[in-house]
Parts: structure tokens; sequence; C-alpha cells
């Protein structure tokens, strides 16, 4: 969906690979699981540079037997060091190595490993489970491993006092300073062996000498293929609901935009009314499911009571950029009074600041019998959406539609009356709503006056219209913005499920914000980007 951007200086790089070996989604030794705590647990957040590293498939995924290339780079000439923890305990040098024996690299360029000409290639061994990946950056030349922590053996160096090691390489890097560090980190997964013919080996990225690097992967699925697999996450995601609203939690995007451009910035805010854990999960565009909280400057997703909380954190050198493909994403908050056990267990792929979730589908709907079977009482959960677009006009008919609205002046007075104006550029109909600076959400269009709310195409309204109107609308809401949101769908779509009734008010009210903007979201989730339109216009009150 988006990724932070930050300033990158000169560096020297020492990569870590954890191997961790999972069954039924947990470690499978305990003494691998605290080399790999300690592995992971070698972050930076101050760091001012940049560097990545990442596995050949987009999707991380192997089976035993396949071959497996890395690929990693730097913005500034480095040194790499690569360790490989494997499942069985053991933890070797894998790069430099004996066909690799100078770890330089240079600035700006791609490095395999193996390389293209490389005598070795990494071939997956079972048990499955899941390797981390870690890249460490320092400015100067240091020594991250001691020699008292290895003996030599063969092409590779093996490590034998993992967890004193793995240490003495936090402590070395806290002589380093803040600044003149930094890491990144991946993971790769290691899939269930499908027949037996797999090796029974405990190392579960073996290198083996004489072989070829892997050949590229297909290209990825197509842009439909990616906004039907994100539909269907939608739903199931969608199906996580809890009606009891005792459990207090809220989620915006701050200034209530809900339309971006690919490249603009965007900020989210949430907070609980008690003391929880809370999860915020990004179905984007793409199909792909990221946790963008906990992230990787903030581990721990336990929040205070009433504390409001922002990504990017309000302070913070990042911004967070829209990427696309352009679509509609969705974001779901999930406050709970303990950590998740579902989502605890999934496993991940770090992406940069956050981790991908594997098999989300599945993940989903363990989260969501997870929760079915706690009291009501003791979790929440709501969800935001935001269109994501090309910023170009629409070019002709078979595109989505488009929708203008505006009003007769940009600031107002508590009681204030106010006329809006829209236009659309096919027959639809309309829903407008005015989500108040109190959070409450009403509907101005259709209304008592005005029951029936289908517009004509290249036709501008005014609401309330005319030189005498038969009713006015006023502004009612404190001090702060309003945001007025226009929705206009085909007459086969509903832009809101909530029944509403006109016998007591003229402008009913439906609900609160993130209520009502989820289930616009559900409904417009239900039909094609070509059968609506939607856009949000902010005003001031002053």
């Amino acid at each position: 969906m988006a990724s932070f951007k930050r300033t990158v200086t000169t560096i020297l790089v020492a990569l870590i690979m954890a191997a961790t070996c999972l069954s039924a989604q947990t470690y499978a030794g305990a003494g691998v699981k605290d080399i790999v705590a300690q592995a992971e647990a070698i972050q930076n957040p101050n760091a001012d540079f940049n560097i990545e590293i990442w596995s050949e498939r987009s999707d991380g995924k192997y089976k035993p037997g396949e071959e497996v290339t890395l690929m990693f780079k730097a913005n500034k000439d480095c040194f790499i060091n690569i360790i490989d923890i494997g499942t069985s305990g053991k933890v070797r040098v894998i790069y430099p190595n004996q066909w690799h024996k100078s770890n330089k690299i240079e600035k700006g360029k791609t490095y395999r490993l193996p390389q293209k000409n490389s005598k070795f290639v990494f071939k997956v061994n079972p048990p499955a489970g899941e390797n981390y990946v870690k890249a460490i950056a320092t400015l100067n030349k240091v020594e991250l491993v001691k020699p008292e922590h290895v003996e030599s053996q063969g092409a590779f160096v093996e490590i034998k006092d993992p967890e004193p090691a793995i240490r003495d390489i936090g402590v070395a890097l806290e002589k380093v300073g803040g600044k003149k560090w930094a890491e990144a980190n991946t993971r790769i997964i290691i899939e269930p062996a499908v027949t037996a013919e797999a090796s029974s080996t405990s190392e579960s990225l073996k290198p083996e000498p004489e072989g070829k690097p892997i050949a590229s992967e297909k290209p990825a699925q197509g842009a439909q293929a990616a906004a039907n697999s994100a539909k269907d996450l939608v739903a199931v995601a969608s199906a996580i609901e809890n009606a009891n609203k005792e459990f207090g939690l809220k989620l915006s995007i701050v200034n209530d935009k809900t339309s971006f451009s690919v490249g603009d910035e965007i900020k989210f805010t949430f907070s609980a009314d008690r003391d929880c854990y809370v999860t915020l999960l990004d179905i984007g565009t793409s199909g792909k499911v990221h946790k963008l909280f906990p992230n990787k400057w903030t581990e721990s997703n336990k929040v205070e009571k009433d504390k409001s909380y922002a990504i990017p954190a309000d302070g913070s050198n990042f911004v967070f950029k829209v990427q696309g493909p352009v679509g509609k994403e969705y974001v779901k908050a999930i406050a709970t009074l303990k950590p998740i056990e579902k989502l605890e267990g999934a496993v991940a792929i770090s992406k940069g600041a956050f981790s991908e979730i594997q098999d989300p589908g599945m993940v989903l709907k363990d989260i969501g019998a997870e929760l079915a079977k706690q009291d009501t009482k003791t979790w929440a959960e709501t969800t935001i959406s935001l269109d994501i677009t090309d910023g170009k006009p629409v070019a002709s008919t078979g595109q989505p539609m488009t929708l203008k609205l505006s009003s007769d002046k940009k600031v107002y007075s508590p009681g204030e009356k106010i006329v809006f104006h829209f236009q659309a550029d096919r027959d639809c109909n309309l829903t407008l709503i005015d989500i108040g600076s109190s959070g409450k959400v009403h509907v101005i269009f259709p209304n008592k006056h005005q029951t029936d709310n289908a517009i004509k195409a290249n036709t501008q309204y005014d609401i309330p219209g005319g030189a005498n109107p038969e009713f006015v609308y006023k502004i009612l809401s404190p001090a702060g913005q309003d945001t007025i949101k226009a929705i206009c769908t085909t007459k086969s779509a509903s832009a809101i499920s909530t029944a509403v009734s006109y016998d007591k008010e003229e402008f009913p009210l439906i609900g609160v914000r993130d209520e009502v903007l989820k289930d616009i979201a559900v409904q417009l989730n239900k039909v094609d980007q070509q059968s609506y339109a939607q856009v949000d216009y902010t005003i001031e009150i002053k």
C-alpha cells in the first residue's frame, strides 16, 4: 500500500539470516526460537540511511528441493556478512564463503546469493517453517562475529556459540552509535513437502555445489486477479464483526479524506476506551494484507486507555505514501484485552516497516473463529476504506463514474445555512451525508422533502435548491471540521444498508463515523468500480 521514505548515508552492511522451523505455527525448538528472538531484537529506529534484502520470489514461498536466491543492495559501498541459523540450531556464515571471499559490494548495485556464476546453489529442505533474514548496516567496518565464537568447517564458517555471538553483535552495534547503523529484514517461507522425496537433513537452506541459480518467477497476477483476491479478503475481514459497542474503538484517516492518488501522503489515527491490544491490518488493492500496527518502530501493540496513536507516529521523520495499484483499500482495527493467538502465530514476511501476512484468507478466518469464542464485551473492531486513484481524469465510458461536490463557501458559523452543489457524469442515485465534527453522521440527501435521490448525468443540482427552497440545512456541529461525503451509485447498488426514516427528522441520524464508513465500504465492495463514485468535501466551522 505505502512506504516510509528516509534519508540515506554511507554504510557498511552485515546481513543475518535466521532460519526458524515451524510446525502448526509454533517454533520447532526453544533454542532456535531464542536465537531468532535475539537476532530479531537487533533494531534501530533512529537510522538515517537504508538497506534492502529480499528473496527472488515475490511471495517468499519455497517447497523442499527448490532452489533459493537472495537479493540484496545498499545505497553506498559497503561490506556484507550473511549468517544462517538452521532449524537444527546450527549457525553458519554463508557469505563471505569459499567462492566469494570478498564481501565488499558497490552502492546501488543489486547482488544475488548465490551469484549467477557461483558454483553452488541453496536448496530448501524440510521441515516446513520460516527463514528470518536480517540486514545490519554500519558506517565503518565492524567485527560483528568475534573469532572466539567461530570454527572453520568446509566452505562455510560455523558459529559454535550462537547466543553469545549474537548478543555480542548487539553490544558491538551499541558502541557504533544510533545514527551510524541501520537494519532491514525479510522472511522465506518453507512450505510442507508434498512427497516423501525431500531430504530429511536438519538444514532448512542447504548449500550444494555445482548448481544453477533459480530462474525468475512468472509475472505477478494481473490487476483484475489482484482485485478479485482483495475483494475476497475484504469479505472475510468484514465477517469479523462485533455489534456490541461497549468496548469503544476509533479509527480514522487524518482530515477524514477517503480518496487518494498514488503518491499522496496518508496518516491514520486510532484510540480505544480501555487499556488493550490493538492490531491494524491493511487489505491492499494488490490483494496483500500487511500489519500496520504493531510495526518496526512500535513492536508492542499494547495501548493505553483514551490515548490517541498515529501512523506514522507524531513527531517522526517518516511519511506514509499511497503506492497503489488503483482500487479500494481497507484498514481494519481489532482491539482485544489479550493478544490474538492466531495472529501472534501467523507466518509473516517483513516488508520494510511492516510485515506481510502469509495465507491471509486463512489467518483472517482463524482470527474470526478465535474472537467468536470470546465475550463480545472483551473485544471490538472497526473498518475504514479509501479509494486509490492514478490522479488522471476519466477518459471514456467504461471507466468509473466521476462526481463533483462543492458548497456556497468553505467557512461557516454554527447554525448558519449551507447550500451544496453536485454533479455526476452519468445517471445515478446520490446519497449525501454530513460527518460532523462531533462524529455523528446525518443524511442530507435524500431527505424528508426530497425522497427521490435519482439525478441525471451532467446536470448540476443544488441542495437546498431554488430561490425559495422549501427547506434549509443548517450547520449544527460544534467548531471544527465537517466532512460532507457524496456517493453516487447505479440503480442496482446501494450506498448504505441502514433503513432511514424521515418521520421524526428531516435529516436523520444514521450512526457514528466509524460505523457508517464501515457500512459504506461493505456496500460498495459488493459492486464493481464502474457502478459508483464517491467524493469528500471538507468545511470549516468557526
